[in-house]
Order: C-alpha cells, then sequence, then structure tokens
C-alpha cells in the first residue's frame, strides 16, 4: 500500500493524463476545455481511478476551465483517468 501510494504522488507531480484539452495537474485538480458536442456547450467529465471509484463528475457548459477534485485518488490508490 505504501508503495502505490508514493507512485501515486510521484505521478501526480507530472501531467499524467492529457486527451482533448483534458490534464492532471501537480495540484491535483482536473482542467477541461470545454467542447461543442452536438451542437450544445456542454459535456461530462467523470474521474475514476483503476478500480473503477468514481472519484468526482462534473457537467460544463462555459468556455474555459474547470475542475474536477482528484485528491481521493491517494485514498484509494492506483492512477486516476478520465472519462469524457
Amino acid at each position: 500500500m505504501s508503495h502505490r501510494f508514493f507512485g501515486v504522488c510521484f505521478v501526480l507531480q507530472l501531467i499524467i493524463w492529457e486527451v482533448s484539452g483534458t490534464s492532471i495537474w501537480v495540484d491535483g485538480v482536473l482542467r477541461c476545455r470545454n467542447q461543442t458536442l452536438h451542437g450544445l456547450n456542454k459535456f461530462r467529465v467523470e474521474l475514476w481511478d483503476e478500480e473503477m471509484h468514481q472519484l468526482d463528475v462534473k457537467n460544463a457548459w462555459e468556455e474555459g476551465e474547470f475542475f474536477l477534485d482528484t485528491s481521493q485518488s491517494d485514498v484509494f490508490g492506483g492512477r486516476p483517468y478520465i472519462k469524457m
């Protein structure tokens, strides 16, 4: 368990996942630019860990960045990933 915890901390020091303008940065906050989807400026972003614990979810309507809390990834262990 201790080994996994340090692995998560190390990984979170870098951008650990980036897809479609979505990144997790050192502060444990996910930032995602809103994109037009089927003509609507709204989409859902979910953050999950490897053991299928849902860490956070947000719906976005506006341009710019919004935030998902990734702090629980340290509790569950493993590398969080993004489902869009």
